[in-house]
């Protein structure tokens, strides 16, 4: 009660009001009174009158992780319920873009083997020694990263493209006293290697000595890939 009316002397002097102080005794009893009948008020143990701040003035004085507290409180059961949502469709998501990945890398590796295998059988009736076939294994290690050989799904995918493909064939073969899966290609003349053949012509007719490099390119390229595996068994 008092901070209040030293409170209001002073905003008097500031102001430097005109008025006498009977009459501004008289007004500011009346505003006094005003403000019990407004306000709370309490008389404390030491006989000091204490006023209680209305609510909503309170709000805007709260701090704002106050607020935040708060908000949170009320609102529990929404933000549980919603954060689990959105786990879910990050999982989701995430499952989904796995997937598809898996999918298209393994379906190019599958195109790799192929050609691998293909072309090995093709050079394996020009040279003496040359087995017709592949270890699975092997061609595994050739093709993968060392990230992607720790996923067994990705490779996996890449056996049942194979085992699917009636041009290849899979059976166990004693490689160096151990029995390994080994792949052959079986199919001669396929229309993978007569549309290499054809692309191969029409590229040397157009263009005859780049073209002819890089098919000889092309050429050693696949002996280094087919001896990079032959050292490895």
């Amino acid at each position: 009660m008092d901070d209040l009316k030293n409170m209001l002397d002073g905003y008097k002097l500031a102001k430097g009001s005109p008025m006498d102080d009977a009459r501004y005794m008289y007004i500011m009893e009346r505003a006094m009174d005003d403000i019990y009948e407004l306000v709370d008020a309490r008389t404390a143990d030491d006989g000091i009158k204490e006023f209680k701040c209305p609510d909503i003035l309170v709000e805007s004085y709260k701090p704002v992780a106050c607020r935040a507290r708060q908000w949170i409180a009320h609102h529990f059961l929404v933000l549980t319920f919603s954060c689990a949502l959105l786990a879910v469709c990050t999982l989701t998501l995430v499952r989904i873009r796995r997937r598809y990945y898996l999918t298209k890398r393994a379906e190019h590796l599958y195109h790799q083997v192929c050609d691998i295998l293909e072309d090995n059988a093709l050079m394996s009736k020009s040279e003496i020694g040359r087995e017709p076939w592949l270890v699975a294994s092997r061609l595994r290690d050739h093709l993968l990263s060392t990230k992607e050989r720790r996923d067994p799904h990705l490779w996996k995918k890449v056996e049942e493209l194979v085992e699917l493909d009636s041009r290849v064939d899979c059976y166990p073969n004693l490689v160096k006293g151990e029995s390994k899966v080994v792949w052959e290609w079986q199919v001669e003349g396929s229309l993978s290697s007569s549309g290499k053949k054809v692309g191969s012509s029409y590229r040397v007719s157009g263009a005859p000595t780049k073209n002819l490099s890089d098919k000889k390119q092309q050429s050693v390229e696949i002996t280094l890939d087919y001896n990079e595996l032959r050292q490895m068994s």
